[in-house]
């Protein structure tokens, strides 16, 4: 508060030339919440996980796991219910789709049908499994990274030259593929 409210242009925050200047309200507020103690908290990022019990549900038969009981409180608190389970062909292309960005294969889908008849979570893990092994996995979420990093292989000009950015590219297909921590993908970058 010293500094925000100083006469002393030097030790005055913001400086009074910028053009970002604290309404007399933003004022108020912080002089409240001094006032009530100013009880300052960590980003809720930097809390320790803390495990939370799965909230009662309506129909205990319907969640499979844990998550499944969060998800059903929240529908059933909306007036929600939820969906029937989708096919194994359905899922499976959903599967793929959000995975690689790429349609499933039929002859992998029939694969895919005859495993998931004879154990269904089993199936649908290796399915996921082998999609996250995929090349095309690293492929489609270099995607977001890419764009990101505003990717080109030219500069935008009609008379500019080549840049050699794929190995950049492919270094962080490769580095998705193989599943780098974030703190290693970000630093190596």
């Amino acid at each position: 508060m010293k500094r925000l409210l100083s006469h002393d242009e030097d030790e005055r925050m913001p400086p009074p030339e910028s053009p970002r200047q604290p309404s007399a309200e933003h004022v108020e507020t912080l002089r409240q919440w001094i006032t009530e103690g100013a009880r300052f908290e960590e980003h809720w990022s930097f809390l320790p996980i803390e495990r939370r019990e799965p909230p009662p549900v309506s129909d205990p038969n319907w969640p499979r796991n844990d998550l499944d009981r969060f998800v059903f409180a929240h529908l059933e608190a909306n007036g929600q219910s939820p969906q029937a389970d989708a096919q194994p062909t359905v899922l499976a292309r959903r599967l793929s789709l959000a995975l690689t960005g790429l349609p499933a294969l039929p002859e992998k889908l029939r694969h895919f049908e005859a495993e998931f008849a004879q154990d269904p979570d089993t199936a649908i893990e290796q399915w996921a499994d082998d999609l996250l092994k995929s090349k095309a996995y690293g492929e489609h979420f270099a995607w977001t990274w890419m764009d990101a990093a505003r990717y080109s292989d030219t500069n935008g000009y009609q008379a500019d030259g080549p840049r050699t950015m794929w190995p950049w590219r492919d270094w962080l297909i490769s580095a998705l593929n193989a599943n780098l921590p974030y703190d290693k993908l970000t630093q190596q970058m």
